[in-house]
């Protein structure tokens, strides 16, 4: 009877069936008995879990889908999305742990249609409970299915770690519809009056003075684009401008130093010595279009004559003090390649105004100046890539000389001057048309001359020690100037009458849900391969004409059973069977000591 009720356990075959006792035909009268479906003994349940996690898996993959990219202001739900992530990948993971177990159980019946240590019988069973077990049987068995389980069972730990990961709530930058965003320029600048004889403004405006002054001392503010919103873009656009060119002329002018006669005249009266009567103070500075210019002293500082007389080498016996920084308008003459400039000028600046000589010097000519040429003329200003934030502002990217095409000398003859690209030149914007009224042409002409003739002198007060502490604080020439024609520039874009505005895109920080699909890997591997697990333990178990316990313990119970029902339980053809005959025997284990073996109780009675 054991080595029947063994083979019943493992294998219960066609072979198997073939031996048990025949029935008594039954009548042919007596109606059939409609056999019901035996469950436990089917793969129903495991298909069905297979099934509710492919469609967990498909919801969840469709909600991704459904929320990517959405902002996360129009999530109108008081659950958040990472719950229902939570949900759906909890939902898989269960049905994930009743096909894996239950394949692996029934993988331990399989093992022993061939010759198996008993021991695998435990290990199985620990892998089917949990990652543990699971982890134990990598090491102690060949890898085959029951490996696939225990890796799926191990990995379903990280599961519900890489289910949080899925969602990120990052910020991006989004139109902002109720916002403004605008850019500012001109074509045209100045009072549109058509009959100049009438105009009765003897100067620039306020705002254009005072852009002229703090744009040389550069401490001016830039017109900045409008920006509600805090991050705006802006289209490429050209506006009408000034502009500014600088050229360092030091190496090509000619340098002629001679005796100061009038010094000569002067301090000869006066018994000086010949040092101070000989020094090659009368510097003239000859330009390479032959524009000359005198630079001149501004004071004598020291006087040793002791030094002098005693014949000491190396010491210094005179020092002069020449004027730092003289500037010299000319006009609207050409000059650095601009034939018909708003103004030019000259610089010359000495990076030290001391002139300081000995014994051994004093014939020796002064160390020249660094002379720049320089122009001021109406352009084109294009600008390009440009944004508003803290970092990044408007961006100049291209400048185009403008001309103007009429008679500036009078401004009474013409209301306007027109300004155009040079021959063989195109603008910038090829449809605009540029110009500025004449009489305002003619006051920045005149203003410019003006505070362009600049000289470093003692005992000025007034407008002029303005002036000059102004001008005499500037270092660099060409970032004075580049800094004076864009503030300069800035006014006309803003002006009320002729300025107008382009119309820039304004945009908002918005966090939106971003899915970050690897991290679904997983979850959607982890279903898979507990299919596949699945289909290929029930192929074997098919192959081989297993019953399919599964992790039923009733096989192994009732083999150690010591019941009158030995019949019954031996000729077991079902797993729903067996549970309905365990449910109607009462057992009853072994004394402490004794066998391990359950006994069946009858009435009370052993």
């Amino acid at each position: 009877m054991a080595k029947q009720a063994i083979h019943k356990i493992f294998a219960l075959g066609k072979s198997s069936e073939s031996q048990l006792q025949p029935e008594e035909p039954k009548s042919s009268d007596s109606p059939k008995k409609k056999e019901r479906f035996n469950w436990t003994g089917s793969w129903v349940p495991e298909i069905i879990a297979a099934v509710l996690s492919t469609v967990c898996i498909a919801l969840l993959i469709g909600f991704l889908i459904y929320i990517n990219d959405r902002p996360y202001a129009t999530w109108g739900y008081s659950v958040s999305p990472n719950a229902i992530i939570s949900i759906m990948v909890t939902a898989a993971k269960a049905t994930i742990l009743v096909l894996v177990p239950s394949c692996i159980s029934q993988l331990k019946w399989n093992r022993y249609q061939t010759p198996t240590p008993l021991h695998h019988m435990q290990l199985y069973d620990q892998a089917s409970r949990g990652a543990w077990g699971s982890f134990l049987i990598l090491w102690r068995i060949t890898p085959g299915l029951a490996t696939m389980g225990a890796l799926l069972m191990i990995l379903s730990l990280a599961i519900d770690p890489f289910a949080q990961q899925i969602l990120a709530f990052p910020s991006r930058s989004v139109l902002a519809s109720n916002d403004t965003a605008f850019v500012q320029a001109a074509h045209t600048y100045g009072s549109e009056t058509t009959d100049s004889f009438f105009d009765t403004r003897t100067s620039l405006t306020p705002s254009m003075m005072t852009a002229l002054l703090s744009g040389v001392a550069q401490t001016s503010s830039r017109l900045e684009p409008k920006c509600t919103s805090g991050h705006c873009q802006y289209p490429e656009f050209v506006t009408l401008g000034l502009c500014s060119r600088c050229e360092d002329v030091t190496s090509q002018t000619n340098q002629s130093c001679d005796l100061d006669a009038e010094i000569m005249k002067v301090y000869s009266k006066l018994g000086w010595s010949d040092v101070l009567l000989h020094v090659p103070e009368n510097c003239t500075y000859t330009l390479p279009d032959g524009f000359q210019f005198l630079t001149r002293r501004q004071q004598v500082v020291d006087y040793n004559y002791t030094v002098w007389k005693e014949g000491l080498h190396n010491t210094p016996v005179l020092s002069t003090k020449r004027v730092p920084w003289i500037v010299i308008s000319r006009g609207d003459r050409p000059s650095v390649g601009i034939e018909q400039p708003l103004v030019s000028f000259i610089s010359s600046k000495y990076s030290n105004p001391f002139n300081i000589y000995t014994r051994d010097n004093y014939t020796e000519p002064e160390k020249k100046p660094t002379i720049s040429t320089c122009a001021i003329y109406p352009c084109e200003r294009q600008y390009k890539n440009n944004n508003d934030s803290e970092s990044d502002r408007l961006r100049l990217y291209k400048t185009q000389l403008l001309v103007p095409n009429v008679n500036t000398t009078w401004p009474d003859l013409v209301p306007q001057v027109t300004l155009v690209a040079p021959n063989q030149t195109e603008q910038l914007s090829p449809d605009a048309k540029y110009s500025i009224e004449s009489w305002t042409w003619h006051y920045l002409n005149q203003t410019m001359i003006g505070l362009l003739e600049y000289k470093v002198d003692n005992g000025v007060g007034g407008l002029s020690a303005v002036l000059d502490i102004i001008m005499g604080g500037v270092d660099n020439i060409d970032e004075a100037m580049d800094s004076m024609t864009t503030s300069i520039t800035d006014v006309m874009r803003s002006d009320t009458t002729t300025a107008f505005t382009i119309p820039g895109k304004a945009f908002r920080d918005e966090s939106y849900i971003h899915v970050r699909w690897p991290w679904i890997i997983l979850p959607t591997l982890a279903v898979i391969f507990s299919i596949m697990l699945l289909i290929a333990t029930a192929t074997t178990s098919r192959r081989l004409n297993t019953m399919l316990w599964k992790d039923s313990v009733l096989p192994l119970l009732m083999f150690r059973l010591q019941t009158d029902s030995a019949e019954d339980i031996e000729s077991l053809s079902k797993v729903d069977e067996a549970e309905r005959i365990s449910k109607q025997i009462k057992v009853v284990g072994g004394e402490k000591g004794a066998p391990l073996v359950f006994s069946e109780i009858k009435d009370g009675l052993h």
